[in-house]
């Protein structure tokens, strides 16, 4: 059996809400959750003019569950217990302030426990792996609360810590943050890559930290990888960027540089819904030259 994908496991769907949903997917639209608030829905139609990732291909019902918040929109994968992808609308704004990064790592509140389907404290706890965040704590000093929101587990995901979360990676979310600071805003989409062969896979890879140790199910599966997508309204140019989950000592952001349409098919999203096809052609199937894009 391989790893966890992100592209979710086909499955039947009884019943009218499984036939609107996925009819809803198909048209490239993006269905309102069961139980989701005003406030939920309000947070996410900030994303509303590129439109949220879609699943592309089947799904599973019940298996995700979009979270929106002030500072970024998730879709949550309790198989994986990872989000699938995590996006940012950063404005120059977002990153003056006063906010202090507290460390109050939690459980996501929004999904319910003591079933497998969330990431718990103790998984991380003496794993080897860092809490990776998607949406980094640094993008939100204008606001504590909108900081503190970016320590749910749902925003995290395993991460080789030195060389890695604590090297490469911080590196690229500092000079994302350079680039907001000159461009003024910029959308930026995260997440992890499964059964990515170039990046170490398909062998199955979970963390159970000090939580009880049972099936897979009750683990937190570990990425082959994770991509951070760029892309400027303004200038309607991307950036997309794909590393290995490892140790990467004295190598340079640059080579790392991939192109949209690559993700897409190792993640089963589609992250452009809105645009007509041909644009998305254009922008996904481009490498983009570097920061000067």
């Amino acid at each position: 059996m391989g790893r966890p994908r992100t592209l979710p496991i086909r499955a039947a769907w009884p019943g009218t809400l499984a036939l609107v949903t996925a009819l809803a997917l198909g048209a490239g639209l993006t269905p309102t959750p069961p139980g989701a608030t005003e406030a939920d829905e309000r947070h996410c139609r900030k994303f509303q003019s590129l439109g949220l990732p879609l699943l592309r291909g089947d799904f599973r019902l019940g298996q995700h569950k979009r979270i929106c918040r002030p500072g970024y929109a998730l879709l949550h994968n309790t198989e994986t217990k990872n989000p699938d992808w995590v996006v940012e609308l950063l404005n120059r704004e977002d990153l003056r302030g006063t906010a202090k990064r507290r460390n109050n790592f939690k459980v996501e509140p929004k999904i319910p426990g003591g079933e497998n389907k969330r990431a718990e404290l103790c998984n991380y706890k003496k794993s080897g792996f860092d809490r990776g965040h998607q949406a980094p704590a640094a993008d939100f000093k204008r606001d504590q609360a909108f900081m503190d929101d970016s320590f749910y587990l749902s925003n995290m995901a395993p991460q080789v810590g030195p060389g890695f979360n604590r090297g490469i990676w911080a590196r690229l979310e500092e000079r994302v943050r350079d680039l907001v600071r000159s461009r003024k805003r910029l959308y930026v989409i995260t997440g992890p890559v499964y059964d990515a062969p170039d990046l170490g896979g398909p062998d199955k890879a979970f963390i159970w930290g000090t939580c009880e140790r049972g099936d897979d199910r009750s683990g937190v599966a570990v990425p082959d990888g994770f991509y951070k997508i760029l892309y400027d309204p303004r200038r309607k140019r991307a950036l997309a960027f794909l590393f290995p989950n490892e140790r990467l000592r004295h190598r340079k952001v640059a080579e790392f540089r991939t192109s949209v349409r690559e993700v897409e098919e190792l993640t089963g999203l589609n992250f452009f819904p809105r645009m007509p096809r041909r644009t998305q052609n254009i922008l996904e199937l481009n490498e983009a030259g570097m920061w000067r894009w």
